[in-house]
C-alpha cells in the first residue's frame, strides 16, 4: 500500500525557480507615490561642511540630554518626595510606638516573681581548681 503524500512534490528546477521570484522586489504603481527618492551624499566634504554636521550633531546630542533629563527630574523628584514621606511617617510612627511601650510600663502592675531569683541554684558551688594551689613544686599527695 502507498503511503500518501502530504505535500505535492516539486521538481527542484521549479522550487528554485520560485525561490527567485520571491526574493524579486516587486514594483506596485500605485504605491510609488509613497517613497521618496534619496540623494546620494557627496563622498568629500569641505571644512566647513564637516564642522557643520559635527555642530549639528552635538546640538541634537545637547536636545536629546535636555529632553531626557526632564524625563528623569519627572520620575526623580515625585520619587524623591514620596520616600521623604514615607521617612518622616516612619519617624512618626517610631516616636508614637516608644510613647505607647512607655504608658505600658508606667501602667505595668509589678511581676509576682519579682522577689524570687531567676535560678534555683543561686550560688554556684566554688571550681575545684580554685581549692587547690598549682605549683611547679608540689608534690601529689599519695
Amino acid at each position: 500500500m502507498d503511503t500518501p503524500f502530504l505535500f505535492t512534490p516539486r521538481k527542484s528546477e521549479d522550487f528554485w525557480k520560485e525561490l527567485e521570484d520571491i526574493n524579486q522586489p516587486t514594483y506596485v504603481p500605485e504605491h510609488a507615490s509613497s517613497f521618496t527618492q534619496t540623494q546620494l551624499v557627496p563622498e568629500l566634504y569641505t571644512k566647513d561642511e564637516i564642522n557643520e554636521i559635527f555642530h549639528g550633531i552635538c546640538g541634537e546630542h545637547e536636545k536629546n540630554k535636555e529632553a531626557f533629563q526632564m524625563k528623569l527630574d519627572g520620575v526623580y523628584y515625585p520619587l524623591n518626595d514620596s520616600i521623604n514621606w514615607l521617612t518622616t511617617c516612619m519617624e512618626e510612627m517610631k516616636k508614637d510606638i516608644a510613647r505607647i511601650q512607655n504608658t505600658t510600663d508606667t501602667a505595668r502592675p509589678p511581676s509576682i516573681d519579682r522577689r524570687q531569683p531567676q535560678s534555683i541554684k543561686r550560688r554556684q558551688s566554688p571550681s575545684l581548681a580554685r581549692r587547690h594551689h598549682a605549683s611547679i613544686n608540689n608534690v601529689w599527695p599519695h
